[in-house]
């Protein structure tokens, strides 16, 4: 353990040393109570209902200027001497917080103190100090709002031991250090224990509002809990963490928040993308499993080391983030207990009993009943009276606040990523932040979450499904330890229901600037944004730009989203115009309220999310999502059907929401609308645009970001650039998808592969896998077909003799017919002197397979790749090459899977999409595949494509029904697959190709 720096310390602070100072008490006697609250009333925590914003930060992360160095201690300690404290406010040093630890001495702990991975038995948490080790650790970032809610002084920012502090190097006097033991549902199914592996919660705080905060250190290193996982974080997903937490406070949405975050000096292996499988050790029953995809497998065990010989790994930068909120209990807190059966269904009634006494005291003493009628449809009307019962009205607001929370990431385009029960919080706060996303494009499927594909459980329209599925898991707990009855749970299910649809329908009428609610105005906006990929955030800041003035021209009424509306055609112009009309028809207070949009399909795009049965629906197609912990009343609640639940929430007039009187004027109704619809959002690639600097030393722009962060309805002159589109690099791997950072559970990412054959083509002999490669990718545009091959040949002899490494061709053709080895006569169907009037021509080649066709709007990839090097023989290497198509198409929710017997390629049903044709020489590959984009499929009625009869060949274009982004960003989503599933960790691109092509000319 590193020593006090006390001596050393030219601060005015008092030494740290353990014996300068002991724990003082804020209250000579008992904290007052909180303010006792009407559950109907309620919304959100209060630590998250602010009607101003946050003030903001002299030093919070951001220079003035363009430096782009971290600020000086003489800097921050200028701008704090500008600042004037009031009367009233209290700012204490680091020694000085009022520490109050009710977690360990109100709730049974682990009597042991081993800390190695284990399974911890009749505990809530096992207590363990943080064991990272540190080499002049830095302060990247932090939050002054988040200071003031623990009433530390700002001035311990300027600390020279600060960083040391929160590093967890250094012991805070007064804190209890512990982790937290916890289950949870992962992707469905049940893990058993989880618990905090790489966070270690400091203590409670209690600040002079006798507000209760506590602070834990994520990847403060091992605990019981951590499984194969090192207990580590690194400054990659910490800065994500970090910068979401403050974001989405800002935004008005309940979140942990974060206080800091440091550098440890010392670097992590971690593989970004969890392409391996990790053997891992149970200490309790000796015996060796595997860790793989979760639809295969989920070690309930706990794991020795990670084996970093697996997969694609590399050192990365290690950071602690800081991580506050009033608490960090989660569902999977009492599941855990609850899943071990009869001997710990008691400790789930004692954890809710000190969940209930300090974060929901107004539950034990409701003012009057609050009840409504539910019916199955099978019985007579039941009533819940909630003041009977305090762990039923806590059941009913955990699901409302969990509602609330959901209607409002949909408000923002808010993707979580992996909404598991050990990721829900009682709180009703944003918790754990991994691979989460904002929307770019408006796609009800996003994920950005690769390991959610190809099923996207947890994809953008799924999350209030997620969340009732989740609700579901909570309330069986509390029903298996009988503190809560069917009927309860029935009712709070219901209410998530109600409480859902009732706020994100006043979301949506207020991001419109509408009068009231508008069912059809607004499915067919969302229906439009869905079909031309419009951009969620500016769609709606640019839409307060619109004029209530039916006057207006025609021709004029897009030109206020003329920045968002890009390359669209004459029919999708009119579709837009007639939006427009009408909603500035509803601007003036004309229009009717609206029950949320039926299950049925209109006009071919469906935004499901907003039906108020959707969230049943997704139980009742896949009710093996259900899992062995769930009550069976939710049968009756997934097959009840529309017209029980209509009876139900009432007549749909009364959820018409009025947001201003119909005289609003313009420069009003674009105040309001601009005052809940964001300019700036955190983006991933304004974060990994931070994270790059950062890594190499400069966190300028990490804090430039928290500033635009904090202000994200104002116009900020000089920041617009932050609230730009995305560019083409933004959808490469690890920026557009990611995988959750540190995520404690390896995930494989290959798509549709048992875990037989996963074994198999990872070649794993309990060796693991070898060291990471890298593939250089060449964009080379639009390619006469001789050319490339000729380029191929020069290519696949410089491979042979290791001049080069593994290259990766991305072009299109001219159109062009091909026949492979396996050629018949008989499959091309017109006279070869026939297929110059079509415009396309005709070569012999010498690789496999039969006839088919390259031409224009098809992404092709001509791999140069040595087998030998990745392990792979010639049919696994097909099989990869059908499995880099077929996540590329799920990546637009198309279902497709490799052909059946002697049918090559991909096929979606019985309609071909991509194509494969190979050569091998020597072990070095050549050809590859080519996917439909959006080609003129009539070229393919000329032949029998790849010998293979009666059967269609479609496009990516014909089985979505939209309109697709630019082939650019399709061809790099294309490459990023190929190198996802072939295991390249890093990839080269490539867009001058005059060193490739020498003498030749690229006609």
């Amino acid at each position: 353990m590193l020593s006090h720096l006390s001596a050393s310390l030219s601060h005015s602070s008092p030494s740290l040393s353990s014996t300068a100072l002991r724990f003082r008490p804020l209250f000579t006697k008992s904290p007052p109570s909180l303010l006792s609250k009407s559950l109907g009333n309620f919304h959100f925590h209060p630590s998250n209902i602010h009607t101003s914003r946050p003030r903001p930060s002299p030093f919070c992360g951001v220079l003035s200027g363009s430096s782009m160095e971290s600020p000086s201690v003489e800097f921050i300690s200028d701008e704090l001497k500008k600042q004037s404290l009031g009367p009233d406010e209290v700012r204490l040093n680091l020694e000085d917080l009022r520490w109050d630890n009710s977690f360990v001495r109100e709730l049974p702990g682990d009597p042991k103190t081993l800390n190695i991975p284990r399974q911890v038995f009749h505990a809530c948490y096992t207590k363990v100090n943080p064991s990272v080790e540190v080499e002049n650790p830095q302060l990247v970032a932090w939050s002054e709002s988040v200071a003031e809610l623990l009433d530390l002084d700002p001035k311990e920012f300027e600390r020279p031991d600060f960083p040391l502090t929160f590093s967890g190097a250094s012991p805070l006097v007064g804190a209890v250090p512990y982790a937290q033991c916890y289950g949870g549902h992962q992707f469905g199914m049940w893990a058993g224990q989880l618990g905090d592996g790489r966070a270690i919660t400091l203590g409670e705080v209690l600040n002079a509002n006798s507000e209760r905060w506590e602070l834990q250190l994520k990847g403060a290193g091992k605990t019981p809990y951590s499984r194969f996982a090192d207990g580590l974080a690194v400054l990659r997903s910490s800065i994500r963490e970090f910068l979401c937490s403050e974001a989405m406070h800002s935004l008005g949405i309940p979140t942990t928040r974060a206080l800091c975050l440091v550098t440890t000096g010392k670097y992590v292996t971690r593989d970004m993308f969890y392409e391996y499988v990790v053997p891992i050790y149970c200490h309790e029953c000796i015996a060796l499993e595997w860790v793989i995809h979760f639809s295969c497998l989920l070690a309930l065990s706990a794991p020795s080391v990670w084996d970093p010989k697996f997969g694609n790994p590399k050192e990365e930068p290690g950071a602690i983030v800081c991580r506050v909120a009033q608490s960090f209990l989660r569902f999977g807190s009492y599941q855990i207990h609850a899943s071990r059966g009869k001997e710990d269904l008691d400790i789930v009634r004692t954890l809710a009993n000190y969940t209930i006494r300090h974060h929901f005291p107004h539950v034990e003493n409701l003012s009057k009943s609050e009840s409504l009628s539910f019916s199955t449809g099978e019985e007579d009307n039941e009533v819940v009276d909630l003041t009977s019962n305090k762990y039923a009205a806590w059941a009913v607001e955990v699901a409302e606040r969990t509602a609330s929370l959901v209607a409002r990431w949909q408000g923002v385009g808010f993707t979580h990523g992996v909404l598991n029960t050990d990721n829900m919080s009682v709180l009703g706060l944003s918790i754990d932040y991994g691979p989460f996303g904002f929307l770019d494009a408006f796609d009800p499927s996003y994920t950005p979450n690769t390991t959610d594909l190809p099923g996207r459980r947890y994809c953008f329209a799924n999350q209030p499904d997620i969340g009732l599925w989740n609700v579901a898991q909570f309330a069986s707990t509390l029903s298996a330890a009988q503190l809560i009855s069917d009927k309860e749970s029935n009712y709070a299910m219901e209410r998530y229901g109600t409480k859902f649809m009732d706020e994100y329908q006043a979301i949506m009428t207020r991001k419109l600037g509408l009068p009231k609610y508008n069912k059809q105005l607004i499915s067919k906006l969302l229906n439009n944004m869905a079909v031309d990929k419009v951009d969620y955030t500016n769609f709606f800041r640019l839409l307060s730009n619109i004029k209530a003035d039916p006057s207006i021209p025609e021709r004029e009424l897009l030109t206020p989203l003329k920045a968002v509306l890009l390359d669209m055609g004459k029919e999708r112009k009119e579709a837009w115009t007639t939006w427009v009309q009408t909603y500035i028809q509803e601007t003036e207070g004309d229009g009717e309220g609206f029950w949320p949009p039926s299950s049925s399909h209109e006009e071919g795009t469906d935004c499901g999310y907003l039906e108020v049965l959707r969230p049943l629906r997704l139980l009742e197609d896949h009710p093996y999502l259900l899992g062995s912990l769930t009550p069976p009343h939710l049968w009756c609640l997934c097959t009840c059907g529309a017209s029980s639940f209509r009876s139900t929430y009432g007549d749909p007039a009364q959820h018409a929401f009025e947001l201003s009187a119909s005289e609003t004027s313009d420069e009003e109704r674009k105040a309001s609308m601009n005052s809940v619809n964001p300019k700036y959002i955190l983006r991933n690639y304004l974060c990994q645009s931070a994270i790059d600097a950062a890594e190499q030393g400069d966190f300028g722009e990490v804090r430039r970001l928290l500033k635009v962060m904090e202000r994200p309805f104002d116009d900020q002159p000089g920041m617009e650039k932050y609230a730009r589109l995305p560019p083409a690099w933004a959808y490469r791997p690890g920026v557009g998808a990611n995988l959750a950072g540190d995520l404690s559970i390896p995930f494989n990412t290959v798509v549709g592969r048992s875990f037989a054959e996963n074994m198999v083509s990872r070649n794993i002999s309990g060796q693991g896998m070898s060291i990471s490669r890298s593939l250089e990718v060449w964009k080379l545009g639009t390619v006469n077909y001789l050319k490339a091959l000729k380029l191929q040949e020069m290519l696949v002899s410089d491979r042979k003799t290791d001049i080069i490494s593994d290259t990766l061709l991305s072009l299109q053709h001219p159109p062009t017919y091909t026949l492979g080895k396996r050629r018949t006569d008989h499959n091309l169907l017109v006279p070869e002197h026939d297929l110059k009037d079509i415009g396309a021509e005709l070569h012999y080649t010498q690789r496999g397979g039969d006839i088919t066709f390259h031409g224009p709007h098809q992404a092709i990839l001509y791999p140069i790749v040595s087998l030998r090097n990745i392990g792979l023989g010639a049919r696994s290497y097909v099989e990869k090459l059908e499995l880099t198509m077929i996540e590329l198409a799920s990546l637009y929710g198309v279902k497709a899977c490799a052909g059946k017997r002697c049918e090559t390629g991909v096929w979606v049903g019985e309609r071909k999409i991509g194509a494969i044709g190979v050569r091998i020489s020597s072990g070095i590959t050549s050809h590859g595949l080519a996917f439909n984009m959006d080609p003129d499929l009539s070229y393919f009625k000329h032949i029998v494509p790849c010998g293979i009869a009666d059967k269609e060949v479609t496009s990516l274009r014909r089985e979505t029904g939209e309109v697709l982004p630019a082939e650019e960003v399709i061809q790099e989503q294309l490459v990023s697959c190929f190198a996802r599933v072939f295991g390249y960790s890093d990839v080269i691109w490539k867009e001058n190709a005059s060193n490739l092509w020498g003498n030749q000319s690229n006609e």
